[in-house]
């Protein structure tokens, strides 16, 4: 038998280099929903090898799903690169920025174009919360707004930490940033400020899992946002374009909660802007 303890399971999880950077809670809320559903391992003091090792496997492979896949090649470097954009920012140097988180990677060739649409839809926000926001607000520089309220919310405080510093020499924007899991959601509420538009890229697919829409329902009902972006890949696993990349599911809801949408596709994702 190994003898356990929780802290000693989520140090083990967040040894590794990609889970490293979410946050404590976050695997705490993991765990606790892997022990309800296993009984093996419902009681930490006598756990076999074996289910010990499957358990920690399990969840390291759950915490790179829902945040980990999303880094590139270029995040070790990131302090160095926004240092170098801070100093001189040119598009290389912002390009370079960008490229150290996968999905605002994919966005460099749509980001300019996609702003100018969703905007021309909602207006020109006076207030933003971003969820799940990984590296997107650093995409600011292309949104065209000059005086706004940014809030940035994620399971990461590294990320979050490091995205406050692209915001402390920009005048007129009110950014501030919570370390938040949305996960809480199925067992409580939580609070969210009231804000013109809240973007959700790419965020519900990695909510849901794969399982029903619950979740994600409560989410856009709970969020006080005059409008909601919700953004989807639209490529398969294999990097492939999707022949319908529409998510019907998210279509239905909205209709049944009698919110207007308007669909933007683009290269790579989907984007829907839902009126409340």
């Amino acid at each position: 038998m190994v003898r356990l303890t929780e802290q000693g399971i989520v140090d083990k999880i967040k040894e590794k280099q990609e889970p490293r950077h979410i946050s404590e809670d976050f695997v705490m809320h993991k765990l606790a929903e892997y022990r309800r559903t296993h009984p093996k391992v419902s009681s930490l003091e006598d756990v076999g090898a074996k289910d010990s090792a499957l358990m920690i496997k399990r969840l390291r492979g759950e915490c790179r799903q829902a945040f980990g896949m999303f880094f590139t090649r270029f995040a070790k470097r990131r302090e160095k690169h926004l240092r170098t954009y801070l100093e001189d920012d040119s598009e290389e140097n912002y390009v370079m920025l960008l490229k150290t988180h996968k999905s605002s990677k994919e966005r460099i060739e749509i980001y300019l174009e996609i702003f100018d649409e969703l905007f021309a839809i909602t207006g020109k926000p006076a207030s933003i919360l971003d969820l799940g926001c990984g590296m997107n607000p650093l995409s600011f520089d292309l949104m065209g707004l000059s005086k706004v309220k940014y809030e940035a919310w994620d399971i990461s405080l590294g990320d979050l930490e490091f995205i406050s510093k692209f915001f402390e020499s920009r005048e007129g924007v009110d950014f501030s940033f919570k370390e938040v899991d949305l996960l809480e959601l199925k067992s409580s509420e939580i609070e969210f400020p009231d804000v013109d538009v809240c973007f959700m890229f790419k965020l519900l697919d990695h909510l849901d899992l794969g399982k029903d829409h619950k979740l994600s329902e409560k989410l856009i009902k709970s969020v006080n946002a005059k409008w909601v972006v919700v953004s989807f890949s639209a490529k398969t696993l294999s990097n492939k374009p999707m022949n319908h990349p529409q998510r019907g599911w998210f279509e239905l809801m909205c209709k049944r909660l009698g919110y207007k949408v308007e669909c933007i596709q683009k290269v790579g994702e989907i984007f829907y802007v839902v009126k409340k």
